[in-house]
């Protein structure tokens, strides 16, 4: 494929943003990512070398902006001459409300006006599928006020945007993840108990295939926008994960049950740990998130769901967990 459109895309150097800047590359697009901190050497060398899967590949098509979502200092370089913004960049884990609020639902007012000044003519965010549970976190209300902000903000300027409501995203190099697929390889697949942990369900989407899907977006951008919901797999049970993980790792995998009183305890330890530390992840509210009774988008409008060979996706992140 060759085409001469520019993608400014935040968060290029996060977990989605790595596989969606090496897709966009190979795919001939030109890309402008804005992070906070220019990327390391040894990530710079990675996207280099796109040069032996796409010889058409241009000196210059990756152009690194230093700069902050939450700040609109070096916006205008960094979206001058794109065509699509694709916005990547939040917080998935903060000590406070008011950061959440500050990264993913401040900024996307502002941001859709000012890709519009710059003559940007569609935009892509990814949001969250605890979007539809705002209740749940300030996690899931920053996401979901953020929906809410970029569309008031498209209304006023004729934009549609179009909104990804990520599912569980899994792959290598995501360290929110890494003990539960540690656990795995050990023999053991943690689950949240309760009454009720049967009839819990989730879904989930791979990291390299949301990143494809996106480009693909990028490539054919539906008309009037709304919200989608990708999933490699749209309604899954822990007691169905648990055979996915077993044939992933070619071992027998034992559900493990963690009782919800445990695991507050954990997560209210979390708390002082994160407050004073900034360290650790499930908090009590991240706990309510994985307590939720249904995360499945089986039955959501825009739903798609993209085949993949779940074995060997999840085989990845159980043997090769090494964080980039």
């Amino acid at each position: 494929m060759s085409t001469s459109q520019t993608i400014a895309i935040s968060g290029g150097t996060g977990f989605i943003g790595r596989h969606l800047i090496k897709i966009l590359l190979a795919r001939g697009y030109y890309v402008n990512a804005l992070c906070r901190h220019l990327p390391k050497k040894t990530m710079q060398t990675d996207m280099a070398g796109l040069e032996n899967v796409a010889p058409s590949l241009q000196k210059g098509s990756l152009r690194w902006i230093q700069g902050d979502i939450t700040s609109q200092e070096n916006w205008q370089e960094w979206l001058t001459g794109a065509n699509i913004v694709v916005h990547l960049a939040g917080l998935t884990t903060a000590r406070r409300r008011s950061l959440y609020y500050k990264c993913n639902a401040k900024p996307l007012g502002k941001l859709a006006q000012a890709a519009q000044k710059a003559g940007v003519k569609h935009f892509i965010f990814l949001s969250s599928l605890t979007a539809r549970a705002p209740e749940l976190s300030n996690y899931a209300s920053s996401k979901h006020a953020g929906e809410l902000a970029l569309q008031a903000a498209c209304k006023q300027i004729k934009i549609n945007p179009l909104i990804i409501r990520a599912p569980a995203v899994f792959g290598v190099g995501d360290k929110a993840t890494q003990p539960f697929y540690r656990a795995i390889r050990a023999g053991f697949l943690p689950v949240p108990g309760g009454k009720y942990w049967k009839k819990r369900t989730l879904s989930l989407i791979d990291a390299e295939d949301l990143s494809a899907y996106i480009a693909d977006l990028v490539g054919d951008m539906p008309q009037g926008g709304g919200i989608f919901y990708p999933a490699n797999i749209a309604r899954l049970s822990w007691l169905c994960f648990g055979v996915l993980a077993t044939r992933a790792s070619g071992r027998r995998i034992r559900i493990l049950l963690l009782p919800p009183v445990l695991l507050y305890m954990l997560a209210l330890l979390t708390n002082i740990s994160k407050f004073i530390f900034n360290k650790g992840h499930l908090t009590t509210p991240k706990l309510r998130e994985l307590l939720y009774a249904n995360w499945a988008v089986d039955e959501e409008p825009n739903v798609v769901e993209r085949p993949l060979d779940l074995v060997f996706a999840l085989a990845k992140p159980i043997y090769h967990d090494t964080i980039v």
